[in-house]
């Protein structure tokens, strides 16, 4: 008979006011038995991370309503971007379990870099899953040093989320693709470098493809960034593909697997991943609420 493990149980420290005295108050953190001691030491840094790094940036980033490039691409050197990437590319290969934990911490604090966090790794997955070997050579090492920022562009203005709907188009050209239309509400927008694009290439669930279009790329622009609501310091922007011409080379997998790549990346990854988001948001929530009924019990 195999003993149960019992879950490790460990408590997160945040400073109150009590009165007119600081004092540091034990908040639980609840963990099951799937939680192994490197998660812990992953969640712990990144928390110390995101307390250090992010935290102090907040204000600014509210006030100015504008995409912080700086601290996106000091995220992707931590090697967050690529944690599902296995080490002969040079990442951490370590699942979704820790890409949920990285997602959750960073968003505790940011909301907003959690969620350029789960953009980029939307990107990663496309390359991951439907990739040749050329392609992974090439772009994973990269996104796993943090040189490069994947993302993926699916959303069209008129179409929305309905895949099948959408007009943007590719014409083959020879050996190119030339790609003509506009995605919107695309994650990492205007600090990505490589974009994961899927657009009509002939009629029907089959006829929609895939291409990675690098930003650099002759034909391909951004619109200008417009400030949000809420998220601010992340960027869901408009590109725009005017004639810009896509060598046969970038497409990923075989033409007519777009449905699939879009797919993959919002339901393997896209869906969890803004799940993770939340999670560090209530987190927080969580930890102010307690701290808020300290200090109202210290007054009463």
């Amino acid at each position: 008979m195999t003993a149960r493990v019992r879950p490790l149980t460990t408590y997160w420290k945040k400073d109150v006011i009590l009165g007119n005295k600081f004092r540091t108050i034990n908040i639980p953190d609840m963990n099951a038995d799937f939680i192994t001691k490197y998660h812990q030491r992953l969640r712990k840094e990144t928390r110390d991370f995101a307390e250090r790094e992010l935290r102090p940036r907040i204000p600014t980033m509210e006030a100015s309503r504008s995409v912080d490039y700086n601290l996106s691409r000091l995220i992707a050197k931590q090697g967050w971007i690529g944690v599902t990437i296995g080490p002969e590319y040079g990442d951490m290969g370590l699942g979704h379990l820790a890409k949920t934990i990285i997602i959750k911490e960073l968003s505790r604090v940011s909301a907003a870099m959690g969620a350029m966090v789960q953009a980029s790794q939307l990107g990663v997955a496309k390359i991951l899953h439907f990739g040749n070997q050329e392609q992974k050579q090439k772009w994973l090492p990269a996104v796993a040093s943090g040189q490069c920022l994947p993302t993926i562009a699916v959303t069209e203005v008129e179409s929305g989320g309905h895949i099948l709907g959408m007009n943007a188009r590719a014409v083959r050209d020879g050996d190119d693709y030339i790609l003509n239309g506009r995605k919107v509400f695309v994650g990492n927008s205007h600090v990505g470098d490589l974009h994961g694009v899927v657009v009509r290439t002939g009629l029907g669930s089959k006829g929609l493809s895939a291409f990675l279009v690098e930003k650099n790329r002759p034909g391909f622009s951004l619109a200008p960034h417009r400030p949000s609501m809420g998220l601010h310091g992340f960027s869901f922007g408009e590109l725009i593909f005017e004639n810009c011409r896509i060598p046969k080379a970038n497409i990923l997998g075989q033409e007519g697997d777009g449905m699939a790549v879009a797919y993959s990346s919002s339901v393997l990854y896209g869906r969890a991943n803004l799940t993770a988001v939340a999670l560090g948001i209530h987190r927080a929530l969580l930890e102010d609420t307690i701290a808020l009924l300290y200090q109202t019990s210290a007054l009463c």
